[in-house]
């Protein structure tokens, strides 16, 4: 009983001595979690292995757009007929034996190869003028507000216009307006046959052309996407003899074509405060043509005017479209144009030799009631000088007063003639509004 007693306290003494035994004993490291951290790894290495395949893949396939986006294709020259031919002819003789024999061309391979050259040109030739036309319209004026829904306005007149430039909210249309300034209501057709409203800009009274704008929210995304505004060339660079492509309506359909050449650059048309130079060509085309002449690099070079053609002819007449860039600007920002009222003519170096009069611009008119009358200019006056740039010709006198705007001064120099010779004069004009 005693002895049953005593057991527990024994093994009590027991645990207190191993409780008190720590010190003396050896502490164990913290077996580490293996299978933890080989997870660990394998996952690590899986997200490496698929890492470095999305890489692969996305370095395969930026190579392969860049591979096409940077390839640039060298430009190759024009190669004319003429140099086509001499091209052809040159392989042909590298073909043959050091001694070729010229080989004579019946009748009808030559008809052959003249058919075909034709054909080859023709075709070039509408490429061209397909692209062109993007930038042309059809306007259609009608004296009734409401009769173009009918389509059956007896006093409708259409012309072709041409795209010239755009804005964030329009297109703007240059076209010739004698025939339009009646209308109630201006229609637009688009090259894609889409047809909307348009509204005047401005007008000029001296050559009766006019800008036009359509709201580009009347029209669709594809109509804006298939029509463009043209590109207008230099030409000054045109010679007799250029080959141009006449379109819009210039026989008096619209959409129609022609093809021909120019045949004269050097005829002026003097106007009011300035001169344009004509394009003539030796194309047909009806005296109420509309249109413009394009390039065979398919810039717009003139703006068919037929009122300018020679009297009793019907041939294809253009104001070169370099004489009228300013114009056109100053139209399409709806800015007034300055009137000085002079029609004159160029007296050159050598025609002022020859004739004794000063070298400058000879004022052939002066218009009744313009600033120039009013200022003391008269016929006779030859311009000299405006404040203080020489003016030697029209077009420089033109190109003075477009940047000028109405109710500027000017101080005009000219010589008159006298009984004893000519004398120095200086003219201070306000210029006005050409309306």
């Amino acid at each position: 009983m005693d002895e049953q007693l005593r057991k527990p306290e024994d093994e009590q003494n027991t645990n207190q001595d191993d409780s008190y035994s720590f010190m003396n004993e050896t502490v164990k490291k913290r077996p580490l979690p293996v299978g933890k951290y080989l997870i660990r790894a394998l996952e690590i290495i899986a997200s490496a292995c698929l890492f470095g395949l999305v890489a692969g893949l996305v370095f395969m396939h930026v190579t392969a757009r860049n591979d096409k986006t940077v390839t640039i294709t060298s430009d190759e020259e024009p190669v004319s007929l003429e140099t086509a031919a001499s091209e052809s002819a040159a392989e042909s003789a590298a073909t043959v034996t050091p001694t070729p024999v010229p080989q004579p061309m019946t009748a009808e391979e030559k008809q052959q190869q003249t058919l075909d050259d034709y054909e080859q040109q023709n075709r070039a030739v509408y490429a061209v003028a397909e692209t062109a036309m993007q930038s042309v319209v059809g306007v259609t004026g009608y004296s009734d507000a409401t009769g173009w829904l009918s389509g059956n306005d007896p006093t409708s007149s259409s012309v072709s216009g041409l795209l010239v430039a755009s804005t964030d909210s329009s297109m703007l249309v240059l076209v010739d307006y004698r025939s339009l300034s009646s209308a109630a209501t201006l229609m637009v057709t688009f090259a894609d046959g889409t047809v909307t409203n348009g509204t005047l800009v401005r007008e000029d009274p001296t050559t009766e052309l006019a800008v036009l704008s359509v709201p580009t929210s009347s029209l669709s995304a594809s109509t804006l996407a298939s029509c463009t505004a043209a590109s207008l060339g230099n030409s000054y660079n045109v010679t007799a003899g250029d080959g141009v492509i006449a379109i819009g309506s210039p026989m008096g359909y619209s959409n129609s074509v022609a093809y021909g050449e120019i045949t004269s650059t050097d005829n002026l048309v003097s106007v009011t405060d300035g001169e344009f130079s004509l394009l003539t060509t030796d194309m047909q085309g009806s005296t109420s043509g509309t249109g413009v002449l394009v390039n065979l690099d398919g810039q717009v070079v003139g703006f068919v005017m037929q009122k300018y053609a020679a009297s009793g002819t019907s041939t294809v007449t253009g104001v070169a479209i370099s004489y009228l860039k300013s114009l056109i600007e100053t139209l399409s920002n709806n800015e007034a144009i300055s009137y000085m009222g002079i029609r004159g003519q160029d007296v050159s170096a050598s025609l002022s030799g020859s004739t004794g009069v000063p070298e400058g611009v000879y004022v052939n008119s002066v218009d009744a009631g313009s600033p120039a009358l009013a200022a003391g200019l008269a016929a006779g006056d030859v311009i000299t000088d405006m404040d203080g740039t020489d003016i030697t010709t029209m077009r420089a006198l033109h190109n003075r007063l477009v940047n000028l705007k109405p109710g500027d001064e000017v101080t005009v120099t000219v010589r008159r003639k006298g009984t004893d010779g000519y004398k120095k004069f200086e003219f201070t004009i306000t210029l006005g509004e050409l309306k």
